[in-house]
Protein backbone atom coordinates (compact mmCIF):
# COMPACT_ATOMS: atom_id res chain seq x y z
CA UNK A 1 0.00 0.00 0.00
CA UNK A 2 2.88 2.32 0.13
CA UNK A 3 2.40 3.34 3.26
CA UNK A 4 -1.35 4.74 2.33
CA UNK A 5 -4.58 2.86 4.13
CA UNK A 6 -7.82 3.01 2.45
CA UNK A 7 -11.36 3.29 4.16
CA UNK A 8 -14.84 2.70 2.25
CA UNK A 9 -17.50 4.78 2.99
CA UNK A 10 -20.65 3.18 2.11
CA UNK A 11 -24.70 2.69 2.86
CA UNK A 12 -24.39 -0.64 2.41
CA UNK A 13 -27.15 -0.85 0.04
CA UNK A 14 -25.45 -2.36 -3.06
CA UNK A 15 -23.79 -5.66 -2.60
CA UNK A 16 -23.18 -7.95 -5.48
CA UNK A 17 -21.10 -11.14 -5.60
CA UNK A 18 -18.71 -9.70 -7.09
CA UNK A 19 -18.52 -6.63 -5.35
CA UNK A 20 -18.69 -9.38 -2.42
CA UNK A 21 -15.50 -11.24 -4.18
CA UNK A 22 -13.74 -7.65 -5.02
CA UNK A 23 -14.16 -6.83 -1.13
CA UNK A 24 -12.77 -9.74 0.39
CA UNK A 25 -9.49 -9.60 -1.66
CA UNK A 26 -8.85 -6.27 0.03
CA UNK A 27 -5.42 -5.66 2.28
CA UNK A 28 -4.95 -2.51 4.50
CA UNK A 29 -8.97 -1.22 3.76
CA UNK A 30 -11.22 -0.90 6.32
CA UNK A 31 -15.08 -0.75 5.07
CA UNK A 32 -17.29 1.68 6.73
CA UNK A 33 -21.03 1.18 7.08
CA UNK A 34 -23.33 3.83 7.77
CA UNK A 35 -25.80 2.42 9.73
CA UNK A 36 -27.97 5.10 11.45
CA UNK A 37 -30.67 3.21 13.90
CA UNK A 38 -30.84 -0.27 15.36
CA UNK A 39 -34.67 -0.77 13.79
CA UNK A 40 -36.25 -1.28 10.71
CA UNK A 41 -38.59 1.64 11.61
CA UNK A 42 -35.92 4.11 12.23
CA UNK A 43 -33.36 2.81 10.03
CA UNK A 44 -35.63 3.79 7.35
CA UNK A 45 -37.00 6.98 8.50
CA UNK A 46 -33.59 8.53 8.24
CA UNK A 47 -32.32 6.44 5.16
CA UNK A 48 -35.00 6.83 2.75
CA UNK A 49 -35.71 3.99 0.15
CA UNK A 50 -33.50 2.25 2.32
CA UNK A 51 -34.02 -1.69 3.51
CA UNK A 52 -32.41 -2.42 7.10
CA UNK A 53 -32.87 -6.02 6.96
CA UNK A 54 -30.72 -5.79 3.71
CA UNK A 55 -28.14 -3.80 4.82
CA UNK A 56 -27.97 -5.77 7.81
CA UNK A 57 -27.78 -9.50 6.19
CA UNK A 58 -24.98 -7.64 3.69
CA UNK A 59 -22.90 -6.80 6.93
CA UNK A 60 -23.45 -9.94 8.35
CA UNK A 61 -22.26 -12.18 4.91
CA UNK A 62 -18.97 -9.05 4.54
CA UNK A 63 -18.19 -10.49 8.38
CA UNK A 64 -18.97 -14.14 7.05
CA UNK A 65 -16.79 -13.94 4.22
CA UNK A 66 -13.66 -12.64 5.29
CA UNK A 67 -13.34 -15.23 8.61
CA UNK A 68 -10.66 -14.86 10.50
CA UNK A 69 -8.02 -13.03 8.48
CA UNK A 70 -7.95 -9.13 9.35
CA UNK A 71 -8.19 -7.38 6.51
CA UNK A 72 -10.34 -6.23 5.44
CA UNK A 73 -11.60 -4.11 8.66
CA UNK A 74 -15.30 -4.04 8.97
CA UNK A 75 -16.93 -0.73 11.16
CA UNK A 76 -20.28 0.83 11.61
CA UNK A 77 -20.79 4.34 12.02
CA UNK A 78 -24.06 6.07 12.57
CA UNK A 79 -24.38 9.73 13.01
CA UNK A 80 -26.42 10.49 16.43
CA UNK A 81 -29.38 13.01 16.24
CA UNK A 82 -32.90 13.04 18.00
CA UNK A 83 -34.06 10.41 15.57
CA UNK A 84 -32.27 8.07 17.03
CA UNK A 85 -30.08 8.51 20.27
CA UNK A 86 -32.89 6.68 22.11
CA UNK A 87 -31.46 3.06 19.87
CA UNK A 88 -27.63 3.66 20.75
CA UNK A 89 -27.31 0.86 23.17
CA UNK A 90 -29.31 -1.75 20.63
CA UNK A 91 -26.72 -0.28 17.96
CA UNK A 92 -23.90 -1.92 20.07
CA UNK A 93 -25.71 -5.25 20.84
CA UNK A 94 -26.09 -4.87 17.01
CA UNK A 95 -22.58 -4.35 15.83
CA UNK A 96 -21.72 -6.78 18.59
CA UNK A 97 -24.31 -9.18 17.27
CA UNK A 98 -22.82 -9.04 13.62
CA UNK A 99 -19.38 -9.26 14.48
CA UNK A 100 -18.16 -6.22 13.03
CA UNK A 101 -14.52 -5.05 13.92
CA UNK A 102 -15.85 -1.08 15.87
CA UNK A 103 -18.71 0.99 15.69
CA UNK A 104 -18.21 5.02 16.13
CA UNK A 105 -20.85 7.50 16.45
CA UNK A 106 -20.77 10.96 16.20
CA UNK A 107 -22.88 13.75 17.53
CA UNK A 108 -20.99 15.93 15.42
CA UNK A 109 -23.51 17.71 12.60
CA UNK A 110 -22.56 20.78 10.08
CA UNK A 111 -24.15 22.25 7.33
CA UNK A 112 -21.32 23.03 5.57
CA UNK A 113 -21.81 26.67 5.07
CA UNK A 114 -25.31 26.07 3.07
CA UNK A 115 -27.90 28.40 4.53
CA UNK A 116 -30.89 25.72 3.30
CA UNK A 117 -29.07 23.21 5.62
CA UNK A 118 -29.75 24.99 9.29
CA UNK A 119 -33.16 24.12 8.99
CA UNK A 120 -32.61 20.58 9.10
CA UNK A 121 -30.05 20.28 11.77
CA UNK A 122 -31.83 22.69 14.36
CA UNK A 123 -34.71 20.29 14.72
CA UNK A 124 -32.32 17.55 14.95
CA UNK A 125 -29.49 18.65 17.06
CA UNK A 126 -28.53 16.39 19.83
CA UNK A 127 -27.14 19.13 21.63
CA UNK A 128 -31.00 20.13 22.46
CA UNK A 129 -31.57 17.11 24.42
CA UNK A 130 -28.16 16.78 26.20
CA UNK A 131 -29.45 14.74 29.64
CA UNK A 132 -31.26 12.05 27.10
CA UNK A 133 -28.33 11.83 25.00
CA UNK A 134 -25.67 11.79 27.21
CA UNK A 135 -27.67 8.97 29.89
CA UNK A 136 -27.96 6.84 26.15
CA UNK A 137 -24.27 7.46 25.67
CA UNK A 138 -23.21 6.27 29.09
CA UNK A 139 -25.43 3.31 28.55
CA UNK A 140 -23.89 2.91 25.24
CA UNK A 141 -20.22 2.36 26.46
CA UNK A 142 -21.39 0.16 29.83
CA UNK A 143 -23.00 -2.01 26.85
CA UNK A 144 -19.83 -2.34 24.78
CA UNK A 145 -17.77 -2.96 27.92
CA UNK A 146 -20.08 -5.41 28.95
CA UNK A 147 -20.18 -7.00 25.34
CA UNK A 148 -16.71 -6.37 24.08
CA UNK A 149 -17.95 -4.04 21.26
CA UNK A 150 -15.06 -1.46 20.42
CA UNK A 151 -16.93 1.83 20.80
CA UNK A 152 -15.73 5.49 19.90
CA UNK A 153 -17.87 8.80 20.14
CA UNK A 154 -16.99 11.87 18.24
CA UNK A 155 -17.92 14.77 20.05
CA UNK A 156 -17.48 18.84 18.67
CA UNK A 157 -14.51 19.45 20.18
CA UNK A 158 -12.57 17.60 17.70
CA UNK A 159 -11.62 20.55 16.10
CA UNK A 160 -10.30 23.71 16.97
CA UNK A 161 -7.98 26.35 16.72
CA UNK A 162 -6.00 24.30 19.50
CA UNK A 163 -5.81 21.40 17.31
CA UNK A 164 -6.33 21.95 13.59
CA UNK A 165 -7.90 19.71 11.34
CA UNK A 166 -4.88 16.93 10.11
CA UNK A 167 -6.96 16.03 6.65
CA UNK A 168 -5.79 18.58 4.23
CA UNK A 169 -2.38 17.15 5.20
CA UNK A 170 -3.18 13.36 6.25
CA UNK A 171 -5.79 12.44 3.60
CA UNK A 172 -8.58 12.96 1.58
CA UNK A 173 -12.03 11.92 0.31
CA UNK A 174 -12.78 10.26 -3.16
CA UNK A 175 -15.94 10.31 -4.17
CA UNK A 176 -17.45 7.10 -6.35
CA UNK A 177 -17.13 9.67 -9.63
CA UNK A 178 -13.61 10.51 -8.67
CA UNK A 179 -14.01 14.17 -7.25
CA UNK A 180 -11.30 14.96 -4.65
CA UNK A 181 -13.11 16.53 -1.48
CA UNK A 182 -11.08 17.49 1.64
CA UNK A 183 -12.64 15.17 4.32
CA UNK A 184 -15.15 12.58 4.45
CA UNK A 185 -17.40 15.25 6.72
CA UNK A 186 -17.96 17.33 3.82
CA UNK A 187 -17.96 14.09 1.14
CA UNK A 188 -19.58 16.97 -1.40
CA UNK A 189 -18.02 18.22 -4.39
CA UNK A 190 -20.72 20.62 -5.08
CA UNK A 191 -19.33 21.89 -1.65
CA UNK A 192 -15.65 22.30 -2.63
CA UNK A 193 -13.63 20.05 -5.39
CA UNK A 194 -9.73 19.63 -5.38
CA UNK A 195 -9.94 17.78 -8.78
CA UNK A 196 -10.89 14.53 -9.94
CA UNK A 197 -8.61 11.50 -9.87
CA UNK A 198 -10.54 10.17 -14.02
CA UNK A 199 -9.04 13.69 -14.66
CA UNK A 200 -5.49 13.88 -13.81
CA UNK A 201 -3.07 12.31 -11.08
CA UNK A 202 -4.01 12.18 -7.45
CA UNK A 203 -0.19 13.22 -6.51
CA UNK A 204 -1.43 16.51 -8.58
CA UNK A 205 -4.27 17.40 -7.48
CA UNK A 206 -2.69 16.60 -3.83
CA UNK A 207 -0.35 19.25 -4.63
CA UNK A 208 -2.27 21.94 -6.50
CA UNK A 209 -2.42 25.61 -5.81
CA UNK A 210 -6.32 24.51 -4.38
CA UNK A 211 -4.71 22.11 -1.44
CA UNK A 212 -2.20 25.08 -0.97
CA UNK A 213 -4.56 27.60 -0.29
CA UNK A 214 -6.45 25.27 2.10
CA UNK A 215 -3.76 24.50 4.12
CA UNK A 216 -2.73 27.82 4.13
CA UNK A 217 -6.08 28.73 5.98
CA UNK A 218 -6.57 26.18 8.11
CA UNK A 219 -2.44 26.91 9.32
CA UNK A 220 -3.61 30.60 9.64
CA UNK A 221 -6.57 29.79 11.47
CA UNK A 222 -8.59 31.21 8.04
CA UNK A 223 -11.48 28.81 8.26
CA UNK A 224 -13.27 28.41 5.24
CA UNK A 225 -17.07 28.71 5.08
CA UNK A 226 -17.64 24.97 4.93
CA UNK A 227 -15.41 24.18 7.57
CA UNK A 228 -16.68 26.60 10.23
CA UNK A 229 -19.45 24.32 11.81
CA UNK A 230 -16.75 21.19 12.31
CA UNK A 231 -14.73 24.01 13.88
CA UNK A 232 -17.39 24.82 16.70
CA UNK A 233 -17.90 27.87 15.01
CA UNK A 234 -21.72 27.47 14.77
CA UNK A 235 -24.29 27.33 17.48
CA UNK A 236 -24.47 23.18 16.57
CA UNK A 237 -20.89 22.44 16.94
CA UNK A 238 -20.23 25.06 19.84
CA UNK A 239 -22.62 23.54 22.23
CA UNK A 240 -22.03 19.76 21.35
CA UNK A 241 -18.55 20.38 21.97
CA UNK A 242 -19.22 21.22 25.69
CA UNK A 243 -20.30 17.68 25.88
CA UNK A 244 -17.32 15.53 28.25
CA UNK A 245 -15.63 12.70 26.36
Amino acid sequence: MGGCSVSILTNGSVYTENIAQGLRSLRGTTIIISMDGATAETFETIRVNGNFQKVVDNVADMVRRRGRRVWPGIELRSVITLRNAHELPDLVRLAKRLGVDRLTVTTRLSDWGKEEMEGSIQPIDVSREDFRVDQSIRESREVAAEVGMPLSVEHGQWYSKANRCPWPWQSSYIAANGDVVPCCRIADSSVVKMGNVFDEPFADIWNNDKYRELRRRIAGDDIPHYCRGCYGMKPVAASTARRPQ
